[in-house]
């Protein structure tokens, strides 16, 4: 990460970084995600359950399997969110410890980086959201400069 790129991150959140994957790893990306959600809407409705620890009161179809959490549905205006992405099949794994990408990580963090969540969010047509997380970002989603270090 350059100094423009730092600046850039700490002023916006966020970098668009071109070319960080090469068309193949796209492409097999792609494909993973398309397969996963199939098999994640395919298996809503079925056991086993897992209710959602965030307090909106819903439930997760637990996948025993290939370890993913699955809630919402393919329709106009929603949304499909799987969690825990990593173990369903194993196109993800070249993302971990991705030279590139840790390239990028690494002046960032200041220890040990972790996967704290992992998430795909499907949004469908109609689907219109504003600001991540819809407003005040509490300290635990924010990003902030301490000692010259992100915090």
């Amino acid at each position: 990460m350059n100094e423009f790129e730092m600046y850039e991150f700490d002023r916006v959140g966020y970098l668009v970084i071109p070319q960080m994957l090469t068309a193949g790893e796209v492409k097999s990306l792609a494909g993973a995600v398309d397969e996963l959600e199939e098999h994640a809407l395919e298996n809503l409705s079925k056991p086993p359950y897992k209710v959602s620890p965030w307090g909106w009161g819903g439930q997760y179809h637990q996948d025993p399997e290939r370890g993913y959490h699955a809630a919402g549905q393919k329709a106009p205006g929603k949304t499909l969110i799987i969690e825990d992405f990593w173990n369903a099949t194993p196109a993800f794994d070249f993302l971990i410890n991705h030279e590139k990408t840790m390239g990028y990580i690494t002046p960032i963090i200041q220890e040990r980086p972790t996967i704290n969540n992992s998430e795909i969010r499907i949004r469908y047509t109609q689907n219109a959201t504003g600001a991540h997380m819809g407003g005040p970002i509490g300290h635990k989603y924010r990003y902030a400069f301490t000692k010259g270090r992100p915090d």
